[in-house]
């Protein structure tokens, strides 16, 4: 089971699967998306036409995960355009975050191999307890093929975890190093819980540990300063200017903070659903298969995991994301559990009920998966609402005696949160009578004069004009959607997004089968999934989100 197996051919579908149904992005993967596309489109040198120009964020972040991204990527884009042509980039947008899943993919198709060579003598099913509750899982699965600058970092993460798994701290705690100081700086926190209980428990010397610490860390250190100060246009140090900005001035509480044991109680039961990781993970610890004669590899990356989602809870702002390097490893100490279990399997009770749970609760987590993957494809109101409008427009673009010659399309800020980016914007030449500007504008004091929304012929915002806006001031209705002399802004489209789940249509369902059995397996035999996915749509619900106005003057549509 070392090598490539079924496994893993169904693990890279499966990322790919969730790429498809949600091929939109949400704002915390703008950065790294946007530098792509700049990399792509405007090259290496030509900076000032890059997007971070006009909006840089709050903090400065690397370029380093965009700019290798985009070395892949650069040399597939002519053949994508010529075989694969697109009025927008979306279909570019989907080679670079296949790429993203396909490295994220690789790296734990990686970490399980190492695994399997480190334990093949002492247990040879330990990989493939490891692959059935790591690919099961919703987290890392849909989220990795997302520019989230936590998941460009995983594969650091991961190629490290392979070492250590074979008792390679050093090589480990180094990657993890050189990874925190360029990419994310928690990565760096993550190696010295490796490099400290490393140590204390004889995995290696303090001496050659510390030099990898240092090594990784330089290189690292060299890296981020050339990459990033090219691309920043100064000196720049995005992970440190990060850290004082969020954690000494503690700008970071500003997006919300939560209790110490949040970590612990509550994204460990998201991420851990259900939770047939943490159950295995005592005995997990209890017998190390590992053969390179330490004697303590299970329990080092156990205790160095857990130390880490310890030190990282003294943060008060909280996101699931930041402890997501943890989830392969503690899934590791849980493969081991599980095989352990499964082993012992008639030796008593109590490991006949956790063989049991060991083969159900994976089940169920992938089931569980499926099901929160196709109800998160419907988060992404803003890249459905640009894709519906460029529709009109290129209709628009096809009909004769057009007057106008320039169209100008104004995204407001929450369109521009759930799934707009440059990729979604029309090329020029897919358009052959006139030109769409497409504007960001967040300057208030410009959104309130009637002179910038003159420019303006289509809107996406969030304010429903035929709502009852009376409560909210008018100084914020007229920043989304304000009154222009002689014209009338007419809505166009609504775009719905996600809202909730009834249960419902699935007690239907399961009382359809109980009266007519054949029913799914003939669905099931024939691959026929119209059934289901009526259930599926019926059992979610949906809001209203974004709304697409046109203005028509003078009475001229």
């Amino acid at each position: 089971m070392q090598y490539w197996g079924w496994l893993d051919s169904a693990f890279i579908v499966l990322i790919s699967t969730y790429l498809v149904l949600a091929p939109y992005s949400k704002v915390e993967e703008s950065f790294s998306l946007q530098a792509v596309y700049d990399m792509l489109n405007h090259g290496y040198a030509d900076l000032e036409l890059y997007d971070h120009k006009t909006f840089e964020g709050a903090v400065p972040r690397s370029f380093f995960g965009p700019l290798l991204i985009s070395v892949i990527v650069k040399p597939i884009k002519p053949l994508l355009d010529k075989y694969y042509p697109d009025p927008t980039e979306l279909n570019l947008q989907l080679l670079v975050r296949g790429v993203i899943g396909l490295t994220n993919g690789l790296s734990l198709i990686r970490l399980r191999r190492s695994l399997a060579a480190s334990c093949a003598l002492n247990s040879k099913y330990i990989s493939v307890w490891f692959a059935v509750l790591q690919y099961s899982q919703f987290h890392i699965v849909y989220y990795a093929s997302r520019s989230l600058p936590n998941f460009l970092a995983l594969p650091f993460v991961n190629h490290a975890l392979a070492y250590i798994v074979k008792g390679e701290f050093v090589p480990g705690v180094t990657w993890m190093c050189f990874t925190g100081v360029v990419m994310r700086l928690e990565v760096g926190l993550y190696g010295c819980c490796f490099a400290l209980m490393s140590v204390l428990l004889g995995q290696s010397s303090l001496i050659t540990t510390l030099g990898g610490m240092v090594a990784g860390s330089l290189v690292g250190l060299g890296t981020t300063l050339f990459v990033d100060s090219y691309f920043w246009g100064h000196l720049e140090f995005p992970e440190l200017t990060a850290f004082i900005y969020n954690v000494v001035e503690g700008n970071s509480q500003n997006w919300g903070v939560e209790p110490f044991s949040a970590y612990f109680f509550k994204y460990s039961r998201a991420l851990f659903f259900p939770p047939i990781v943490p159950i295995m993970l005592v005995k997990g610890l209890t017998k190390d298969p590992s053969q390179n004669g330490k004697g303590n590899t299970i329990r080092t990356i156990c205790i160095s995991s857990l130390l880490f989602v310890f030190v990282m809870s003294f943060q008060a702002h909280k996101e699931w994301r930041f402890i997501i390097y943890a989830v392969p490893a503690l899934t590791v100490v849980g493969a081991n559990g599980a095989d352990l279990v499964v082993s012992q399997f008639g030796s008593s009770i109590p490991n006949r009920l956790l063989s049991l749970l060991a083969f159900v609760l994976p089940v169920v987590s992938l089931g569980t998966s499926l099901f929160m993957g196709y109800v998160s494809s419907f988060n992404y109101p803003g890249g459905v609402a640009l894709a519906n409008l460029n529709e009109r427009l290129l209709k628009l673009d096809q009909t004769a005696g057009l007057i106008q010659q320039e169209i100008t399309v104004h995204m407001d800020i929450p369109a521009c949160m759930t799934g707009i980016t440059l990729f979604g914007q029309l090329k020029p030449e897919s358009l052959t009578n006139f030109k769409v500007n497409y504007d960001k504008n967040e300057n208030r004091t410009q959104l309130l004069e009637t002179a910038t929304w003159e420019d303006y012929n289509y809107v996406i915002t969030d304010l429903d004009s035929e709502a009852d806006n009376q409560y909210l001031p008018k100084a914020l209705v007229d920043t989304k959607l304000k009154d222009v002399p002689g014209c009338n802004w007419y809505k166009v489209d609504v775009v719905q997004m996600f809202a909730g789940v009834q249960v419902a249509p699935f007690v239907e369902y399961a009382k359809e089968i109980a009266n007519d059995g054949f029913q799914l397996c003939e669905d099931i035999i024939s691959l026929d999934t119209t059934n289901i996915k009526k259930v599926l749509d019926d059992s979610i619900i949906l809001k209203d989100a974004l709304y697409v106005y046109e203005k028509v003057c003078n009475d001229v549509i």
